[in-house]
């Protein structure tokens, strides 16, 4: 609440080494860690929550968001380059169709419009894949600015590109 997520983290990590936690504490706790852009972190305070509560539908919908912004992250530490590749596109890919569906027909940066076309029409293996992932990065970056200013609706609560676009960095 008062945009601190990391000191929330660290307040209810200590509630959760106690004997009993409940269920509402793992659930406070993964609030927290999404807050601050920890997906792994917060879907296992998720979980940890469901394994108390098997019913918490909050729970169990809010683990199941972090799932799919994990699965979409291409910066997510470990995750091999043709993996980050593939990510890189699929997440290219909901960000131009998202600006396509909201946007003013030539409103926008056409060039970069055009270059994500480009990028997710070719289907040959990249001379590079790192390579490839950081540009497929760089033009998402740019579409997702031009969907900021475009489209009136701003993205769902739950959008996973829109959380991914949106992850503080990673210190």
């Amino acid at each position: 609440d008062y945009g601190v997520p990391e000191s929330a983290v660290q307040l209810l990590r200590g509630d959760t080494e106690k004997e009993n936690p409940d269920g509402a504490t793992y659930l406070l706790l993964g609030d927290a860690e999404f807050a601050a852009g920890d997906y792994a972190g917060a879907r296992r305070e998720f979980d940890a929550a469901l394994r108390m509560d098997p019913g918490d539908a909050v729970a169990a919908r809010r683990s199941e968001i972090c799932g799919k912004v994990l699965a979409l992250d291409p910066t997510q530490a470990g995750v091999p380059s043709a993996e980050r590749f593939r990510r890189s596109r699929e997440l290219l890919q909901q960000i131009l169709g998202e600006l396509v569906l909201c946007a003013k027909a030539g409103a926008g940066n056409d060039d970069v419009v055009r270059a994500a076309q480009l990028a997710l029409a070719a289907n040959r293996r990249p001379a590079s894949y790192g390579d490839a992932a950081e540009a497929n990065q760089a033009t998402a970056s740019q579409l997702w600015a031009e969907r900021i200013k475009q489209c009136s609706a701003p993205p769902g609560a739950d959008d996973a590109a829109a959380l991914v676009m949106g992850k503080p960095a990673r210190r």
